[in-house]
């Protein structure tokens, strides 16, 4: 069983992956997407005016087999997700990965099976527990307050799978993460230390 929350099972006819969450996600593309894929139940916000009815049926869910909230990264994605994480502790959360494009982030809708796959093997839930990190700790990484820190951020939510946001976003998934400064610091040096073998191998790509 490769996931965590991901099971094989027969599902008309075929050989199907069953997600035991419930998913939230926000229109009937995403739904029709993931239900290609999966034997899923899947509840849709319809965009970002959350119903009590809605949050009521995921705030069920949650308590019955869990819930998966995987929403867009963009504005009105990171609006839904963050308002149902607040009015219902304990969910977890999918995120997809940029992979090189310009935007943000992209939507389940157009997502590659593999991406959704990869994102729902690297779930994370918030959860308000002591800090592993803390701000003293992210600013000396330089990860708010410099040219750069924009940059340095997009590595650590490529390499841990935070999706995209804000530097206060993103010290507190990476807290929700449990990482430390000296794990973010060897992720840093890593990627620093690839991309100098990087250019130096071929200069003219810079």
């Amino acid at each position: 069983m490769p996931y965590g929350t991901i099971t094989k099972d027969f599902y008309i006819g075929m050989c199907m992956k069953k997600i035991k969450e419930t998913v939230v996600v926000e229109g009937k593309d995403d739904e029709v997407k993931l239900k290609t894929l999966y034997d899923v139940h899947i509840i849709k916000t319809n965009g970002t005016h959350l119903s009590e009815e809605c949050l009521k049926e995921i705030r069920i869910s949650r308590e019955i087999n869990g819930v998966i909230i995987f929403t867009d990264q963009d504005a009105p994605g990171e609006q839904i997700r963050r308002r149902i994480n607040e009015a219902i502790p304990g969910c977890k959360n999918a995120f997809l990965k940029k992979r090189g494009r310009k935007k943000a982030g992209i939507g389940v809708e157009n997502a590659t099976e593999e991406e959704i796959e990869e994102a729902l093997a690297n779930l994370l839930t918030y959860e308000n527990e002591e800090e592993t990190l803390s701000r003293k700790e992210f600013n000396a990484l330089g990860l708010q307050g410099r040219e750069n820190s924009s940059y340095l951020r997009s590595i650590l939510e490529e390499h841990y799978h935070l999706g995209h946001g804000s530097a206060k976003t993103i010290f507190q998934r990476l807290n929700h993460r449990k990482l430390t400064y000296n794990e973010i610091k060897e992720t840093l040096d890593e990627k620093r230390d690839s991309q100098h073998c990087q250019n130096e191998r071929d200069p003219g790509d810079l």
